[in-house]
Parts: C-alpha cells; structure tokens; sequence
C-alpha cells in the first residue's frame, strides 16, 4: 500500500504500474490483470496471468488456473512469446480434476525443444505427476530422475526439493 501510494505521488505511470505489480494480492492480481487487458499491456498480463494459474493451482482452485493458464498461453502467442511452463501448470490442474485426455494434450504442447532447458524439466516434471495419478510409479520414478538432474543443471533447487 505505501509503496503504491509514493507511485502514485510521482505521477509516473510506469512507476505506478511497477509498483502495482510489485504490491497486488492474489486478489487483486485479477483486477491488475483486467486493467492491464484494458490498457493492451499484454507483456504484463503475461506475466500477470502466470501468477494466478500458478497461485490457483497451488490453493486447490483448479479449474481458475486453467482457465488463468489458458488466457497466458492465449497472449503469450499475441505477443510472440513462448508459453515456456503454462501448458504443464495447466496440464496440473486438469491432472487434479481428473480430466486425464486434456492433461496429456496439455503437456504436449509444453516449450520443451532443445533451446528451452526450462520446459524440458517442466514437461517432464508433468508427465512424472501424470504417471503417478496412473498408478505406473516405475515410469514416473524414471522420469522424475531426470527431473533431478535437470533441476540441478539449470539451478532450480525449487524442482529439486519439489521432485
């Protein structure tokens, strides 16, 4: 609030929406994405959206995250941006609704050639859960693995610790 409110004291628009996205709850963070629809600052939104499909997922509201992951793929393609993660946060959510056919898509359309390291682990990282939810722990053991070693690779000790 006290950061947002000096913004505002600037008059400096981008300062304002800086501090706007540095201050926002996951509540508001819906009205931030909505006013950033609104002014076609769509680099934003991206991000924006990305934070709630994967604050929604993690709160247990799956179907908002994939329909929160749904509008950040929609546009990252508006801005030619690869949705590197939001095919696997949404493939989650529908893995934990049980929509197993819309899950396996999803993932398929996960960034994960060669030059996205990130997505690679991402992917994998969701097939793994994916196996689980179908009781092949063997296949799922395998891959998550892989997880491990690229988590170490790219440095993401989050997956690490996840996995």
């Amino acid at each position: 609030k006290i950061v947002i409110d000096t913004a505002v004291e600037t008059g400096d628009d981008e300062l304002i929406m800086q501090a706007r996205m540095f201050g926002a709850s996951n509540e508001t963070r819906e009205e931030l994405a909505e006013f950033l629809k609104q002014r076609n600052d769509l680099v934003r939104l991206k991000e924006v959206l990305y934070g709630l499909a994967y604050h929604k997922m993690h709160v247990g509201n799956f179907r908002k995250s994939v329909e929160f992951a749904d509008k950040a793929i929609y546009v990252a393609s508006e801005i030619n941006s690869p949705p590197v993660m939001y095919p696997t946060i949404k493939a989650y959510s529908l893995i934990r609704l049980g929509e197993y056919k819309s899950a396996w898509e999803s993932l398929q359309q996960e960034i994960a050639d060669p030059s996205h390291k990130l997505g690679q682990m991402m992917k994998n990282f969701g097939m793994s859960v994916f196996y689980m939810d179908m009781s092949d722990y063997e296949r799922a053991r395998e891959i998550l693995d892989i997880v491990i070693k690229q988590s170490i690779e790219l440095k993401r000790p989050w997956m690490e610790r996840t996995v």
